[in-house]
């Protein structure tokens, strides 16, 4: 394959945005465990706000209802979700925040009115409540994306009631929202059966139908949400199919511009459940090794080239493409390597959480004796992926290539920031036991290459360099809940956990005819070309530190920080120190590299410590240094 990058003037590029920044998983009780919080902690640090947004089911949960002892209501206790809350916006992360949840038990259906004006009451409550806490007040929720009960057209499943009942629900929630503020952001209706009758019945709520809360009045609703997935739960390692979920998600696109292409064409569409597989709870060993950021990438792929690429606002009734709007996977749940998740989770009492089984019904209970779980998190390679795709570019750039089909194993994704040009280059095919090389040359027109240094950061299965579940089955996969896991076998799995550096060279020395490299399958490249005599990197500034409970008694800090203008930012080095003044030595490994802006110190004490954080840019510069944090 070769692929040739012609390079344009920053105002004659066309956008290219980022779409697929989010993750989700169930239930919200979890956000007061410390170990959600811990990998929050650690999703919030993907750089470049690499993750956004986050979708997490029950929210509503974790409300309590206030009545006297007449019965009478007083209001609402929103302490335990303003926690939960407070935990992803502090580490920049916003909610996909689901209108979904039975606080106390006393909402089970909306087959009343009286039930409907107390839905009502409750979501207009909650919108006041959000906009007036100093933690996040209207600026900061009005960025939010609010959404109706996740699947409802499940039978039997998460919501209470029919088709029907959706409809008067969605009446409910709007009409309790926007009386507070116009300007926040509800969709839906999130249902997972392609073309269901809930999904087509809501569709003519919203299009021709009026509010049930509101006489006469029509009904509004700001995006359109569907679950598409690649291949159904299973225990078996079955095939997903990424080239269906486009075609799915394009019915669906198809049918609104048909039936209802005036008023619903426009939106915005979502699929915010776009997971290769259905079920985070079955083991698939792919979802721990390249494969799964492979597929990943090229799922995004296509959605750019299905939905973002192509799309014309005045072509929406012919072809049937709507404004994409979000591609979320649901993979921020808490388990072991092979199931859906971004870390990979030790436990004295196994590797599955049973706090996320079940929860279907949580019914309004709320356990408070969760919060302290003692466990060590190891990243994934579907996790690095996330930083791969926060270093592209904003503007496309134009792509000729041989090889580039829709359902063909090799993808290219070509983009610049600024003067910064970013290629990514992946190789997945939907075959489980693929495998093969190929050889790419990329050749980057109109660029001066002696003045660029080139980086390539690779996913791939052929080192143990970014590969943390190949150290763990090299040392026997060891398990916690036996003591067989020791600290230096988590240290081991720590030092390989981050991206593999697999090129640094000064652009002079490439070959004009262009930049060659084995591709293999499945795999993940980004090649990073960056002016040599760019800005240099500014310093980070540290912004807290916070102590989790490790395995066997063990202590681990978490060390988090920003840096303006990450884009010149090539790596950061974490140094630490027990005395201010003492000699400062590295922490992190060098066997990878760290782009994120967080560091888990493994198995510290609880004594002072001193940190330093070095950023390094391109050239020769020498690194722009933090001011020490002091960590008691």
């Amino acid at each position: 394959m070769k692929a040739e990058i012609d390079c344009y003037e920053t105002s004659r590029g066309k956008p290219f945005p980022h779409f697929w920044e989010s993750t989700g998983f169930s239930p919200a009780k979890l956000l007061l465990r410390s170990d959600m919080e811990q990998q929050l902690d650690m999703l919030g640090a993907v750089r470049q706000h690499g993750i956004r947004y986050v979708r997490v089911h029950f929210l509503l949960d974790l409300v309590v209802v206030k009545r006297d002892r007449w019965g009478v209501l007083q209001g609402f206790d929103w302490t335990t979700l303003d926690e939960a809350l407070r935990r992803m916006v502090r580490n920049g992360l916003r909610p996909i925040f689901e209108l979904m949840g039975n606080p106390s038990g006393e909402y089970n259906h909306f087959s009343t009115p009286q039930a409907l004006s107390a839905w009502r009451d409750l979501i207009q409550a909650l919108a006041v409540h959000l906009e007036e806490e100093a933690d996040f007040g209207q600026a900061e929720v009005r960025n939010w994306l609010f959404e109706t009960w996740n699947e409802p057209d499940i039978p039997n499943g998460w919501f209470p009631g029919d088709a029907e009942a959706f409809c008067r629900y969605y009446d409910a929630c709007a009409a309790g929202l926007w009386a507070v503020d116009e300007k926040l952001v509800l969709g839906g209706p999130g249902t997972c059966r392609t073309l269901s009758n809930l999904f087509t019945r809501f569709l003519a709520h919203c299009d021709r139908g009026t509010s049930c809360m509101e006489e006469g009045k029509s009904v509004r609703i700001d995006f359109i949400s569907v679950h598409e997935k690649g291949a159904k739960a299973h225990a078996e390692d079955l095939t997903p199919n990424s080239t269906r979920i486009v075609e799915r998600e394009s019915w669906a696109m198809r049918y609104i511009a048909e039936h209802h292409g005036s008023k619903l064409g426009r939106l915005p569409f979502f699929n915010d459940e776009c997971d290769p597989q259905v079920g985070w709870w079955d083991t698939h060993t792919w979802r721990a090794k390249a494969y799964y950021p492979a597929l990943a990438a090229k799922i995004i792929d296509q959605h750019d080239r299905w939905f973002v690429k192509p799309f014309d606002p005045k072509r929406i009734l012919e072809s049937g493409v709507m404004p994409y709007g979000l591609l979320s996977n649901d993979n921020g749940f808490l388990g072991c390597w092979g199931q859906r998740t971004l870390l990979a989770r030790f436990t004295d009492t196994g590797t599955e959480d049973t706090g996320q089984t079940g929860c279907k019904n949580a019914g309004g209970r709320f356990d408070p004796c969760l919060g302290s779980v003692p466990c060590e998190l190891i990243k994934l390679p579907i996790l690095n992926l996330m930083s791969i795709l926060a270093m592209l570019g904003n503007q496309r750039l134009h792509l000729e290539t041989d090889d580039r089909g829709t359902a063909g194993s090799v993808g290219v994704l070509a983009t610049r920031r600024g003067q910064q040009i970013s290629v990514l280059v992946y190789a997945s095919d939907d075959q489980i036991q693929r495998s093969g090389e190929r050889e790419v040359s990329l050749r980057f027109n109109g660029v001066n290459l002696a003045e660029h240094q080139l980086l390539h950061y690779a996913l791939d299965d052929t080192q143990e360099e970014g590969n943390p579940f190949q150290v763990w089955e090299r040392l026997g996969a060891p398990e916690a809940a036996n003591g067989e896991l020791t600290v230096d076998m988590l240290n081991a799995m720590q030092d390989v956990q981050e991206l593999r550096l697999a090129g640094d060279i000064d652009g002079s020395t490439i070959d004009p005819a262009g930049y060659t490299f084995t591709l293999n399958i499945p795999s993940v490249h980004l090649i990073l070309l960056t002016p040599r005599h760019a800005p240099a990197a500014s310093a980070p500034e540290i912004l807290w530190s916070k102590v989790y409970p490790g395995l066997d008694g063990r202590i681990n800090r978490m060390l988090r920080w920003q840096t303006p203008h990450e884009e010149w930012v090539r790596f950061y080095r974490v140094l630490g120190s027990n005395k201010m003044d003492g000699t400062f030595v590295p922490l992190n490994s060098d066997k990878t590299v760290l782009v994120d802006n967080g560091f888990v110190h493994r198995d510290v004490r609880q004594t002072p410590y001193f940190y330093r954080v070095e950023a390094y840019g391109y050239g020769n510069q020498p690194p722009a240094v933090s001011h020490v944090h002091v960590a008691d």
